[in-house]
């Protein structure tokens, strides 16, 4: 636990000089500081790059990155005990001995018998007389875990910081849940930017299965999940990387206590059905069978639960952001390229495959066929109550058959044929047909501009309205500032690049 650094007189002299720090960051909430410490849940984390990973690293970190704080020259080789001594940062209170904490409050445990250096940690949840620290290095385990209150007869103080409260709301009801594509996702926390993934190895305190922990973007191993459709907007949450554990959804009758309500087997068939409930930034997932919701607390005493129906609008690490898997399986595509985050969308969701099993093809023309096949998966391949084929060039069996009978039928219809009896199979698809069919497909609503600055859209044109309301969409910026590129044909990677901006953002 010391984190002991022997410094040299003239540095001592120069920290004596420098004004004491103060918090620059805004104001933080409670529950955007237990999300940062979510994010950092078991980590071993090295401030300084001495001594390894030691409890005043940990300490150093949230100074730094929740209130912008340099920990430096205040606290500069301090052992953890002597934390105190030096004085709270500016505009925090600094409280003599224990009790009466709140989450956030940085608890600092003298040294004794048993703790040469003292220990510093950081108050992670207050449930009535359970007191739950985020700490490092504690009883030899040089990485952050979530632990008991422990010696409260060894607590020198605590520095409490400026926090606000949270808005509490109510949680919206599943009625008004969001719908999205099947399809195989990562669970991005919105708080912390981290997913959620499966531990490697087992950590102290949890038996039977492995932890979820926080993970840093593309850390390995990455964890998928996969959503499938059950009717009146509830998926199924599926996990698809087969290694043996299982999720524990636990009562609501204690944070991190009660029996599991259910339990997802990863080789099994009963999962668990969810809401997906559209908040600003992302999605609460909630339970379909009540009016609870899940997070994913990451500490050793609890593995996912389920609380009740209200959250906290600032509680970022409840909200999640759906995203697809960070690799592909297309050797001629990058992840430079602009497309790529469109692609992964549509390859994880069943809107397109590849040419080939290695390959996408991206500058490869689409043709007519094509686009309303991709547009058809995209919009959830909905039921034809209609069969009659108005064209000879469709042909029962065909991939594209039932999208196209979709396209036509639609109301308003997404696109009509080349003429009265062929739909133009083979035809490639120029821009302005691709925004219309797009337009269509969402019901042509009419666009807030009247005008545009493209000389080569021309009111009175069919895709006039289409253009200007794809632009103002975020759907497309035309190929320069006065030309839209009426005629231009599209390539496989402009498509799922407009199929990503309309209904994968």
């Amino acid at each position: 636990m010391r984190k002991c650094i022997s410094l040299f007189l003239c540095v001592c002299l120069l920290a004596a000089l420098l004004p004491i720090i103060s918090t620059t960051a805004d104001a933080k909430t409670f529950s955007e500081v237990v999300a940062w410490m979510d994010s950092k849940y078991g980590k071993a984390l090295d401030y300084d790059g001495k001594y390894g990973a030691q409890c005043v690293d940990y300490f150093n970190y949230y100074l730094k990155e929740c209130f912008g704080i340099n920990p430096y020259p205040q606290y500069s080789g301090c052992d953890a005990w002597q934390l105190f001594d030096k004085g709270a940062p500016s505009g925090w209170q600094k409280i003599n001995g224990s009790g009466n904490y709140r989450v956030g409050d940085v608890i600092i445990w003298n040294k004794g018998s048993n703790s040469t250096y003292g220990h510093v940690g950081m108050i992670y949840s207050v449930s009535g007389s359970t007191v739950m620290v985020s700490q490092q290095n504690y009883n030899k385990m040089q990485y952050v875990t979530v632990q008991k209150l422990h010696s409260t007869g060894t607590i020198r103080g605590v520095f409490r910081p400026p926090l606000q409260d949270d808005v509490v709301i109510n949680a919206p009801t599943p009625g008004a849940t969001q719908n999205v594509l099947p399809g195989i996702y990562r669970l991005k926390n919105l708080g912390s930017g981290y997913y959620m993934n499966y531990a490697v190895g087992g950590l102290s305190g949890v038996s039977g299965y492995k932890p979820i922990i926080m993970s840093k973007p593309d850390d390995s191993p990455e964890q998928n999940f996969r959503f499938d459709y059950k009717g009146s907007g509830k998926y199924s949450l599926m996990i698809t990387h087969s290694d043996g554990g299982a999720v524990n959804v636990y009562s609501s009758s204690g944070v991190g206590t009660g029996t599991p309500i259910s339990q997802w087997s990863y080789s099994g068939s009963n999962y668990q059905q969810f809401y997906l409930t559209k908040v600003t930034g992302g999605y609460i997932i909630q339970s379909a069978v009540d009016s609870r919701y899940v997070i994913a607390p990451t500490n050793t005493d609890w593995h996912a639960q389920l609380k009740l129906a209200a959250y906290n609008a600032n509680d970022k690490k409840q909200v999640w952001v759906l995203d697809q898997p960070s690799t592909l399986p297309f050797t001629d595509v990058s992840s430079s390229k602009y497309y790529w985050n469109a692609l992964r969308w549509a390859y994880y969701t069943g809107v397109c495959s590849g040419t080939s099993d290695t390959t996408f093809s991206p500058n490869k023309t689409c043709k007519r066929e094509e686009v309303v096949t991709f547009l058809y998966a995209a919009a959830g391949k909905p039921s034809i109550s209609e069969s009659a084929n108005p064209f000879v060039d469709i042909k029962t069996g065909k991939y594209y058959y039932n999208a196209v009978l979709w396209a036509y039928y639609h109301n308003p219809r997404v696109a009509s044929g080349a003429d009265a009896t062929h739909f133009g199979v083979g035809k490639p698809c120029a821009r302005e047909q691709v925004v219309t069919f797009l337009w269509n497909a969402m019901g042509a609503p009419d666009p807030k501009a009247t005008s545009t600055s493209f000389t080569d859209v021309k009111q009175g044109k069919y895709y006039y309205k289409a253009v200007l309301w794809a632009v103002e969409n975020g759907i497309t910026s035309g190929k320069t500032s006065t030309l839209f590129g009426v005629g231009e044909t599209c390539t496989r990677a402009q498509i799922v690049t407009f199929l990503y901006a309309a209904f994968g953002k």
